[in-house]
């Protein structure tokens, strides 16, 4: 049962980015000045992290980062590319949860704060509920299209159609 559509939980991640984005160049202290963060932080026992004058000219690049990435899943939405979601959400997964994983299990990493941590976790969590409501609705679009096949391989069944006419239709359609 679908409670969200793939559409709406990507412009919730694409408006997440973008206000982390903005944030990053406008208050970077904001974000790590978030209680929940910072509990997330201590209930997972990784340090806390922090933007000081060395770390802080890499914050604008960080910052496009998160933009850029918004950015690119927002045109995709645009233009309804739901094939880009089915493929690039699973390898989105694997890739934050190896980064979470990495910034939990070693403590002598850069990535060991709750900056990284938190953020990564936030990503498997979003891909997570892309990836099964994706799935969901490919599982109905396959259901509508066997149905649309079935009346169809009926009515030629019945001397209605020729089995050329939904053989063309087949070969040209992009219903799966």
């Amino acid at each position: 049962m679908i409670f969200i559509s793939s559409k709406t939980a990507n412009y919730l991640r694409c408006c997440f980015l973008f206000t982390l984005s903005f944030y990053m160049i406008k208050d970077p202290q904001t974000i790590t000045d978030q209680p929940l963060l910072i509990l997330f932080g201590q209930a997972m026992n990784v340090e806390r992290g922090v933007i000081n004058d060395l770390n802080e000219k890499t914050l604008g690049l960080v910052s496009l980062l998160f933009f850029s990435l918004g950015l690119i899943d927002f045109m995709q939405l645009l233009v309804d590319n739901v094939k880009y979601f089915e493929s690039i959400i699973p390898l989105r997964l694997t890739i934050f949860f190896g980064i979470a994983s990495y910034s939990y299990m070693i403590p002598t990493s850069p990535f060991h704060n709750d900056l990284v941590f938190s953020y990564s976790f936030l990503e498997i969590w979003f891909n997570f509920l892309l990836y099964n409501v994706i799935r969901e609705e490919k599982h109905k679009r396959n259901q509508k299209f066997e149905k649309k096949l079935e009346s169809e391989l009926l009515q030629v069944q019945q001397g209605k159609k020729s089995i050329e006419e939904v053989v063309n239709k087949l070969e040209r359609t992009n219903d799966i």
